[in-house]
């Protein structure tokens, strides 16, 4: 019997090693993740100052572009008062919204005919370029010469 307690006093002492083993890896353990947890606490009140300073930035710059936006409007829309002739926004001049209608079908049919004739004009421009380039580089292969300053003083009279 004797020897049967003293079996089970090592069992129990062998229990109470492991069970003292994992109580302090517990404690290791819970010690490691209360550090991670305040680390994270930290990163986390670092990214919301981060997060609110650009939120503030992003609403300031917005409000930056909508002022822009409004000024460059006004602008337009007083430099068109002069054009047109007009006395400014603050004119009690009441306009007739169909006749606003016609003249700005009017001006875009204009705007429209001159960016046709500029076109033209642009394509008339690229195919002399193509022509005189297309010459020149007969001109070249005809008189021998490689050097556009030779060529200048070779075919043209002072």
């Amino acid at each position: 019997m004797e020897k049967e307690m003293i079996e089970i006093k090592e069992d129990v002492d062998e229990v109470m090693k492991r069970a003292a083993a994992v109580a302090n890896e517990r404690e290791r353990l819970i010690e490691r993740r209360n550090q991670i947890l305040q680390q994270d606490s930290e990163k986390q009140a670092i990214f919301e100052t981060e997060y609110d300073k650009l939120c503030v930035f992003i609403a300031d710059q917005a409000k930056s572009l909508e002022e822009s936006i409004a000024k460059a409007a006004d602008s337009v829309t007083a430099q068109l008062n002069v054009a047109d002739g007009s006395q400014g926004p603050n004119s009690k001049i009441a306009t007739d919204p169909v006749e606003d209608v016609t003249q700005l079908q009017d001006r875009v049919a204009t705007l429209d005919e001159e960016y046709k004739a500029t076109q033209k004009s642009l394509q008339e421009n690229q195919w002399k370029i193509r022509h005189f380039e297309e010459k020149f580089k007969e001109l070249r292969e005809v008189s021998g010469l490689s050097s556009t300053e030779d060529i200048i003083s070779t075919f043209v009279k002072n």
